[in-house]
């Protein structure tokens, strides 16, 4: 079994900006960041993952609007708005009322807008996720789709707290973390010349420190942030050079250079190929060259969920070590593992990658 194709061939990278809080800027951040990377000549695209209060298509704009599948055309298209392409559920909501929307139709959801637009050719896709650890930043860091994940957060530790379960998140999912930002750092007072810390000091900063992550730069309160955001204009635009585009070229900057370098970077060993040997045994090859053969019925005995952990699986009064059991059918679940569906009837357990490295025959 080849490692499936994320069906997003016409992108380069596909970057998730996440917080797990809501209120500490992420569609802010997002807006600007495709902003400033458009001025460099890259083509940019946004996803408004966040189904629940999408906010993308008021900081960006409408010049084009987003427009529904045709019978002879079943993708759609996104709308443009200062060269950026984004498909948000704002453009097909017919009133501004709240959305509710539950889990099952926000995936959904996602998954058309992934796999069911005409992004065309791009080199970023940021992703705008909605707070929480919830359903959406986990089926994303299932799909393995994500290049990489951006981290908003605010200085005070209410906001620490929700962001560092984001970044557990997507640590153990084996998407790679690029770095973070703190968002609302101090507010400059023009009269004093002085910055006030408002809702703490270097918050972001000492978080990046504990993770080992590059910390970005720091964005301060400025009423023109909320300007633009409000009018759908871009920060890049400003007939004056302001002081907030100087931070921005900072952190674009960084981003960059530590997206670049996280793609050089060699990564664990990940799955290559699957081999099917016979009906009770299969080889996984690694990519590092490396190849380890299984037997469906040993991997069941060491099966994460909980039914197999009790012993309460069984097939036709085999025990779960037996020969009998067989891998009936084999998935990968994002970079980080794989899922099996044993002829016993159980197909909960994801074995990660390092767990199957380690029960090799």
């Amino acid at each position: 079994m080849e490692k499936e194709e994320n069906g997003l061939k016409t992108i380069k990278w596909v970057i998730a900006i996440a917080a797990g809080k809501g209120g500490v800027g992420k569609s802010t951040v997002t807006a600007n960041l495709a902003f400033a990377l458009q001025k460099m000549h890259y083509q940019v695209g946004i996803l408004d993952a966040d189904v629940y209060g999408p906010s993308i298509k008021k900081m960006v704009g409408e010049e084009i609007a987003a427009r529904e599948e045709e019978p002879s055309n079943p993708q759609l298209i996104p709308a443009v708005s200062k060269g950026i392409r984004y498909i948000s559920l704002a453009s097909f909501a017919k009133d501004e009322r709240s959305i509710a929307v539950r889990a099952p139709i926000a995936n959904a959801l996602i998954e058309k807008f992934l796999y069911g637009v005409e992004w065309g050719w791009l080199d970023f896709l940021l992703i705008d996720l909605p707070p929480g650890t919830g359903d959406i930043p986990l089926t994303l860091g299932q799909r393995g789709v994500l290049s990489g994940v951006l981290f908003v957060t605010t200085p005070q530790e209410v906001a620490l707290l929700d962001v560092e379960k984001t970044l557990g998140l997507f640590q153990k999912l084996n998407v790679p973390l690029i770095g973070i930002i703190e968002n609302m750092s101090y507010f400059f007072n023009p009269v004093s010349q002085e910055n006030h810390f408002l809702f703490g000091k270097g918050g972001g900063e000492k978080l990046a420190t504990k993770w080992g992550l590059p910390f970005l730069g720091d964005i301060p309160i400025d009423a023109c942030i909320s300007q633009c955001g409000d009018e759908g204009q871009s920060l890049f635009d400003l007939k004056e050079k302001h002081l907030l585009i100087r931070h921005w070229e900072v952190i674009k900057n960084l981003f960059l250079e530590h997206l670049f370098a996280l793609e050089k970077k060699e990564n664990a060993p990940s799955i290559h190929k699957i081999v099917q040997k016979d009906s009770n045994c299969f080889i996984i090859e690694w990519t590092d060259g490396r190849q380890s053969q299984y037997c469906p019925g040993e991997l069941q005995a060491h099966c994460p969920c909980a039914r197999c952990r009790e012993g309460k699986i069984k097939s036709g009064g085999h025990s779960l070590s037996d020969d009998a059991v067989q891998a009936l059918e084999i998935e990968c679940v994002g970079k980080y593992a794989i899922r099996i569906y044993f002829s016993s009837g159980c197909s909960k357990g994801i074995y990660s990658h390092s767990l199957l490295r380690n029960l090799a025959l």
